[in-house]
Formats: structure tokens, sequence, C-alpha cells
């Protein structure tokens, strides 16, 4: 690329009916010809190009040039596509040109952007799903390459590298390549105008019938389809610079683009799915959530069991990669978690303990098979129960799966085993009974409940002597918790394992009655006054003694703190979830969190001082969360406020900063989602007391992030220091 070459077509035109004109202020270029590798051109139109060669651009003019590293970095050239082969053959033909000169046919738009990874609009892949779906009025790029990350191209570095203090967001850079035209800025005639605004009123239209919304619509955004061109004869001869020398070439003008209206929309570079009806879309959720293959040939191979939990459709959450706590969600399993983290509370009789003693008896024995096993112990684990289970019969109505033993009320499913001669052979029965549990819910019968039940169940997995104690809910995408492995054992302490064994199985008796108990509230659909219920958290305080807060969940929110009416994969929250809701009392919205660790102390000394939002409630629950509500403020991040940001932004940080160190307390999260600031009341408000400790005596996450950029001695369970909050105050300093 050569900078700065001077135009080669000479001084900007200046007739107000010109188009494109070159700019004024682009009386020089800073290149001259653009040459992109095929081998990264990633869309359906463009199948049939040779990857293995280059297409090359001669730049006319900088249309538009914006934005840093850190942000979009948007660049926009008036290029002409060099042709080549039997298509510069034709050219050259029609237009009687010499065909061993370089042939060019234009103009196009060649935009160059950074394209934030984390978004919809980037992992949507937009171009490729409207170019499917045959949007209407909307200007689609006819080539789109994918360059690769910033962090790699920019700046040099490997997947893998550490990277402690990078400042730029995860990015890859897009070039895009569509017809040249007119935006409404550019505007001759007021039928120009109004033409327009019904071509962009049909491109939504057409938009919304693919479920996307444009989300950046603006006068830059908007076309004219009336092409007008300073010159418009058919081609014309230039000079230009090529590898530093001089060469005589052909600009040919290419025939018009429509886009059947007087105007319409380009660029989905910040386009989003409009979510279907929320009913719609759990159901269809659901329903997708049936494996493929059955369950004993999915937990026998390490491959399909990578699918289920790994998979690009996978939304079953065993805790790898992720996923929340089934307990949260109901109280008949949260219960069950509770009696089983505090055995020794759990009430038996004689016959309990009678028949903890007989299955130890029968579990350590040896045995030749899994039906011999299963004749043994059958017994025992019915009475544990509490119910006699339904035994190897088969599920003609759920793709014909038979499991070990299911246990049912009327039509639900409240526990399901999986059993094992020897442990580590033939796979893994939690597993396979989980795989069960895919295989049943999604089934045509308990389509009518989707909105009254996130269907809770206990998952068993006996292999040996061992016994594996898990709990599963499905509120669009399953999360399962395990609760207890026991190898059930004589030996020097037999009296004590009879003892702890028999409290297992009245836990599990209690649970399937707490179970049978909530079904049939389900099918009775008692309430049904609260829209989607099933999807929301009813948590069960750790201590007894706390009342809960009168809540009723309006909607999800984002990763970034957003209120969306869509459901959110909490599988790809990482440590929290949030709802918007209101509370009984409460006049404000609320937002309600669930997250592993809370500073209640730091909340409330900035909510006093007006640095942080009012904090309505906070307490432990089960499943190892606290739950937190707060009043909800209507403001922006750091992150989503424009440069420079407001003087007040750091000055009020600091303040409320100050307050926590007086008190010997490390906020240690300052980064810019964490930090509300709302114009209206030019007031700053911290968010996400996760983390604030005690300086020089608490420690950071044994998870946190090493992506983000930190102070220097902030590491994976480093001692928290004040000196960290004041770095990052600097850094917001320098953002005025």
């Amino acid at each position: 690329m050569n900078k700065k070459q001077r135009l080669a077509d000479g001084a900007s035109p200046r007739s107000s009916e010109a188009y494109p004109q070159y700019p004024s202020m682009y009386r020089y270029l800073e290149v001259n010809i653009i040459t992109l590798d095929n081998f990264y051109i990633h869309t359906d139109s463009t199948k049939n190009v040779q990857k293995d060669q280059k297409t090359r651009y001669y730049v006319k003019y900088l249309l538009e040039d914006r934005g840093s590293l850190v942000g979009r970095c948007t660049r926009i050239w008036c290029v002409y596509e060099e042709v080549v082969g039997a298509t510069k053959d034709k050219l050259a033909k029609e237009n009687k040109l010499d065909v061993a000169r370089p042939i060019f046919i234009g103009p196009y738009a060649l935009k160059f952007y950074y394209a934030d990874i984390n978004t919809e609009a980037y992992a949507g892949k937009f171009f490729e799903d409207a170019a499917k779906k045959k949007i209407q009025h909307v200007l689609l790029p006819t080539k789109v390459w994918y360059l690769g990350k910033i962090m790699n191209i920019v700046r040099g570095l490997k997947e893998g590298d550490a990277i402690p203090n990078v400042a730029l967001r995860d990015r890859e850079e897009i070039a895009t390549i569509s017809a040249l035209k007119r935006t409404l800025d550019q505007l001759e005639t007021p039928y120009e105008f109004y033409g327009a605004i019904i071509g962009v009123l049909k491109a939504i239209e057409s938009l919304a019938e693919a479920n996307i919304i444009h989300r950046d619509i603006s006068p830059g955004n908007i076309l004219l389809d009336n092409e007008k061109y300073t010159d418009a004869k058919p081609f014309k001869e230039i000079q230009i610079k090529i590898d530093d020398k001089i060469a005589e070439a052909f600009l040919v003008l290419r025939p018009p683009v429509k886009l059947n209206a007087i105007g319409g929309l380009h660029d989905l570079d910040m386009a989003a799915t409009i979510p279907p009806p929320t009913e719609t879309y759990l159901g269809e959720r659901i329903t997708s959530l049936c494996p493929s293959n059955s369950p004993s040939e999915t937990a026998g191979s390490p491959a399909k069991i990578r699918e289920v939990i790994e998979g690009n459709k996978s939304r079953v959450y065993v805790g790898r990669p992720g996923g929340a706590p089934a307990a949260i969600f109901n109280p008949a399993l949260a219960a069950l978690q509770l009696r089983l983290e505090n055995l020794d509370q759990v009430k038996v009789d004689h016959g309990d303990v009678v028949n903890a003693a007989e299955y130890m008896d029968k579990a350590i024995t040896a045995y030749d098979d899994e039906s011999a096993r299963e004749k043994a112990i059958k017994t025992c684990i019915d009475i544990a129960v509490g119910q006699s289970g339904d035994w190897n019969s088969r599920l003609d109505w759920a793709d014909a799966i038979k499991p070990d033993c299911a246990w049912w009320h009327k039509l639900f499913l409240t526990i399901v085993l999986e059993l094992k001669n020897i442990d580590g052979l033939a796979g893994n029965p939690s597993f396979q009974s989980i795989i069960d549990y895919c295989k049943i819910i999604p089934q045509k019968k308990y389509q009518e409940f989707h909105e009254f039940s996130n269907f809770p169940v206990v998952i068993l997995g006996v292999a040996e002597n061992r016994i594996d104690i898990s709990i599963a809910v499905c509120v669009g995408e399953i999360h399962v918790s395990k609760l207890l492995t026991i190898d059930v054992t004589a030996g020097f302490l037999i009296s004590a394992n009879i003892l702890r064994l028999a409290r297992i199985f009245k836990a599990l008796s209690l649970c399937r009655e707490d179970l049978v108990r909530y079904y049939d509230h389900v099918e009775e659909k008692a309430n049904t006054n609260i829209p989607l219920s099933c999807l929301y958290p009813q948590p069960t305080p750790l201590n007894d003694s706390v009342e809960m807060p009168n809540l009723t969940y309006t909607s999800f929110m984002t990763r970034d703190g957003q209120p969306t009416p869509a459901l959110v994969s909490l599988g790809d929250l990482k440590f929290t979830a949030m709802y918007m809701a209101t509370m009984h009392g409460i006049q404000n919205k609320v937002v309600v969190k669930f997250t592993p660790r809370y500073n209640r102390c730091a909340h409330e000394l900035l909510a006093e001082a007006g640095f942080a939002p009012k904090l309505h409630f906070c307490a432990p629950v089960v499943g190892g969360l606290f739950m937190v509500v707060m009043d909800y403020v209507d403001g922006k991040s750091l992150s989503q406020l424009k440069s420079p940001i407001p003087a007040a932004i750091p000055e009020q940080v600091k303040e409320a900063v100050d307050l926590l160190h007086k008190k010997d307390i490390v906020f240690g999260d300052l980064r810019d989602p964490n930090i509300l600031y709302s114009e209206a009341l030019n007031q700053v408000f911290l968010v996400d007391f996760d983390w604030p400790g005690k300086h020089e005596g608490d420690r950071y996450p044994t998870a946190l992030n090493l992506m983000h950029k930190w102070a220097a001695g902030v590491m994976r369970y480093g001692l928290m220091q004040k000196a960290h909050d004041l770095w990052q105050i600097e850094r917001i300093e320098k953002l005025c």
C-alpha cells in the first residue's frame, strides 16, 4: 500500500448533482491499492470465490475515518474492484478495452471495522442470515472478510499469550464490500426524502419478518436508490501506482444495484435478534433438548457425552462448563440439599435403620451382572424412596428409553435411577439418568405444563456400592447439581455408616413427598396469575428465620446488566444471575441478583451516602449463593458512555472509594460495567459488591479473569489492597 498518493483523477468536482463526490478535505489518499486475501471470505454469496486468490481494489478516495483501537475504528473507502479471467475478457470486449491493462469495476464502498465478538451482531452473522431470508430494501454486502482478532493482527499476540494489561476488547477486524450509494444526507429533492423514509419503513418490516432489528438507523445508514455519477461514461482511463510503478488502467462503471424502493437501509453492524414470544421460544427450547442418542449409548461414549455438555446446541449444564444451582429454582430440591448438608438433623426410626443395614449388606456384595445386583437391592431402594418404583419399563412415548427405575406421580417424573454392576464399567449411571430426564421432559404430553413447571427431579446413579445423588430442573435449559456421593462401606465404622445411609434414604423419601405436593400444584395450574414463573428462582434461605422478600419477577437481565424480554442462558453467565422484579411495598423496580459472595456492609455504607442503589435484602440461600435485592438504577455504565466522560464521574468514584477506605474496605472491582452514571441526577452509583473486602486481609477470587486490565499486584487469591482501587481511579480520570 502506497501512502498519501495524490489523486490520479485530478481535482474534486463541485457539482451538487454529481456523485460520488471527492470531499474537499480528502485531497490526498492514504492508500492507492488494497489487496485482500480471499481465504478470509465467509459468506454464502461468495462460495464460488477462489480461496487461493486475492482481490485487489483501486482506492479512489476515503469516505469516512473514525474510531480508535478500543472502539469500532470504522474506515470506508470508495473503491473499484479489479476483475480477472472471463469477467475481465467480457468487460474488455463489451467496452472495447485493451485486455492487457488492469481493469477495475465500481464504485463500491469498502468498509473496515472492529466488531466486538461478544455482541449478537457479531455472533449472529446477520449478513448471512439476512441474505438467506432474502431481506428486501436492505443493501447487503456482496463480500465479507473476517480477518482475525485485533490482539493478534495489531498487537502480534498469539492465542493463549498472557495478556495482563490489555486495554482492547475482544474484537475482530471485518471488511465488507457493497455498492456505493448516496446517503440521506445527499438527497436532492423532497420526493427522494419521503420516498427514502417509506423505503426504510419497508426495510424495517422486512427485517422484522426475519426476527432482526437494525438498531442503528441514522441518515448515514439510509441509502438512496438512484445512483448519480459525476461522469456517467461507461469507462475511463486512469494512471495508478502499483508496486511503485505507474500503470495505465481502466475504471468501468458497474450496473446499478436496485433497492426496489426509493430508499432503504444498510449496515447491520449493530443488529440484534427480535426474540419470539417467550412462551413460544420456551417450548421450542425445551423440545430441542432431546438428545439424538439413547441414554446408554451416550453414557458409554466420551464423544457423545461431550456433544451433550459442550456441543454447539448444548443446553445441558452439569457444572462443566457451567450452570446454575438447581436448588434456587425449587423449594423441594432445596429442602433435599439442606437435609443432605445437615444429615445429623434428619430424624430416622428403627425401620429406616433396618432398611439401610439391609441395603448395605447387599450393596457391598459382588454380583455377576447388573440384573443380579438390581434384583438384590430394588426392594431396599423402593422402601428408601417411600414408593414402589417402575422398574425396567420401556417408555415408548419417550424414544423407547428404558430407565432401570423411575418413580412417578401421575404424569410427572420425581426420581430416576440408572444402575451399573461395577463402578467405572459400562458408562456413568448418573449421566445416563440425566439423559433419561432429557428424553422425557421434551415430550408432547408435557407441553401444556411448560409455563407452570420447571420439572424438578432427583437423579440417582448407583454403581456397585456407590450412590450419587443429583438434582435437576428445566428452565429452557437443564441445570444439574450433584449433591452427594457416598460409598457404602462396613468395617470399623459400620454403625455410623448405617445411620448416615438411613438419614440419606429418609431425605430422599421426604423429597419425593415434597415433589408430589409440588406436582399436584402444577397439575392444577394454580400459579397461572404469574406468567412463566417457573423460569425464575424460588430460593430457600439457609436460615429458616429469614423472611424472604415478596417479589414478582418481570424479566431477565443480560450479562452486562440490561433488562431483556428474551430468555437468558444461565450457563453463559459464569458466576451470577440477575433479574428484574417488583417488590411488595416498594415503588421502584428492583434488581434481584444471585452471586456466590457479597459484602452487605460495603453496599449499605455507600447506599447511605448516595453512591449505591438502596439495598432491600441480602441473605444466603440454599445452593451456595447470596440473594441480593436492590433498587434498579436507570443509568449508563462507564463502558456505555462516550469519551470524554464527565469530570464528575471520577470525582464521585474517588469520594465513594474514600468512604470505603476509611473503613479499611477495598472495593476491588472498579471496572467500567460496575460504575453507573445517571445523567439526569449527575450521580455515580457503584454496583456489584461481590468482591469488596478488608485491606490486606481478604483476597481476590481464585477465578479472577486475567484478561482484564488490573493494577500491579492484582492476582488470583492475591491480597486486596487500597492501592489497587486508586490505580483504577487514575485510569478513570484519563477518560475525561
